[in-house]
Parts: structure tokens; C-alpha cells; sequence
């Protein structure tokens, strides 16, 4: 039960701290974000079902967010930081996470439109068929990231995320950017995408 108390007690504290945070238009510190993962990763359950209740909650908050600002997998990356800066998870209706965690850019990172050249250039020669003015039309959404190297491609002081979508709401494109190196890791093309997820395309070395 302390241990309970206590984990319960670092979370609220975090998501009070990032939350004020937030109001002075002030993002999160890398360290608080690390912190946040470490916390999560470390968290030991008293059984299944508190686990789950937790699950539950996180899903009723994303619901509610759900209704002002749409599907949370089509937020754009403030939402999803404030999002997490409010609860300590990411929005989810299944398993809990933070790793990877979505936050805002700090005062050194590229800028949102930084981020997109970079992006929109690297898919545009890669993929013919998606060529510069053609993503410039689509609906994208941006999120900037970082996470416990769950994969290569993934910046250690923060990753952009850009995503492309095509008139009919569908995903056909995503490009990891490395915030630090200013540079495009991966792209993955989904023009191709079969409903069994064969047909994805990954493209790197740009």
C-alpha cells in the first residue's frame, strides 16, 4: 500500500509540476520526461486488477479529450504533450505507456516548419508517387517525442514525428526526424499497405 501511495504521490506531483509548466508556456525538461519513463518502468502492481483500473481511467480521459479535439492518433503533438503533461500517460483506450513520451520542443530544437522540410524532402525523394506539392496538400500531424531507444531511429534528446494523410483519412506516410542531427532517420511508406500490414515500405540512409 505505501508503495501504491508513493507512486501515486510522484505521479500526481509530476503532472501538477509539467502542468504549471505548461500554463507559463514553458515546456517540460528532458530530465522531467526521463524521470516520468523511469517512474512508469519502475512501477510495481499489487495485482492485475489495479493495473487495469489504471488503464481504465487513462481510456476515460482520452475519451474525453476525444470529444473537443477528435481521434487522438490525428492530435497534433501540443494536445498530445499537454495530454501527457495532465495525466503521465500517453492517450491510449488499451495498455498503458510513456515511452515513447510525447512533449513540446524545447527553445533549441528545430522549428515545426524546420521539421517538415526536412521530412517532406526526404519522403518526396524516396517516393515518386509523393512528390513535394502533392504532401504539401494532405493533412499531416506532428509530434515531437523522445523514448528509451526502443528503436534505432530514435533520437536520445528528442525525435519529430511526421505523419501524412490522404483525402480519405488514411495514413500513406511517416518520417522520423532527429532533432539534434537535424536529420531524417526512417520513412515509413504505406502506399502500399495490405489490411494484414505487409507493404510497408522503409526507406533510410538520407
Amino acid at each position: 500500500m505505501k508503495r501504491i501511495i508513493c507512486f501515486l504521490s510522484t505521479i500526481l506531483f509530476l503532472c501538477s509540476s509539467l502542468a504549471a509548466s505548461m500554463a507559463e508556456n514553458a515546456p517540460f525538461s528532458l530530465h522531467d520526461a526521463y524521470h516520468l519513463m523511469d517512474t512508469f518502468e519502475s512501477r510495481e502492481y499489487e495485482s492485475v486488477w489495479e493495473k487495469k483500473a489504471l488503464e481504465k481511467e487513462n481510456s476515460q480521459h482520452t475519451r474525453e479529450w476525444e470529444k473537443e479535439y477528435g481521434p487522438y492518433t490525428r492530435w497534433q503533438g501540443d494536445v498530445t504533450a499537454a495530454y501527457v503533461q495532465a495525466y503521465g500517460f500517453m492517450p491510449s483506450h488499451d495498455a498503458l505507456s510513456v515511452n515513447p513520451l510525447s512533449m513540446l520542443p524545447h527553445s533549441e530544437s528545430l522549428s515545426l516548419h524546420e521539421a517538415y522540410e526536412l521530412a517532406a524532402k526526404a519522403v518526396a525523394r524516396k517516393e515518386k508517387r509523393l512528390p513535394r506539392e502533392k504532401l504539401d496538400k494532405y493533412f499531416y500531424t506532428w509530434e515531437y517525442c523522445v523514448s528509451r531507444e526502443l528503436d534505432w531511429f530514435w533520437a536520445p534528446l528528442g525525435t519529430w514525428i511526421i505523419s501524412w494523410y490522404d483525402s480519405a483519412d488514411r495514413l500513406i506516410c511517416r518520417a522520423y526526424v532527429d532533432d539534434c542531427a537535424r536529420k531524417v532517420t526512417i520513412v515509413f511508406d504505406y502506399l502500399d499497405r495490405t489490411p494484414d500490414d505487409e507493404g510497408i515500405k522503409i526507406f533510410k540512409n538520407f
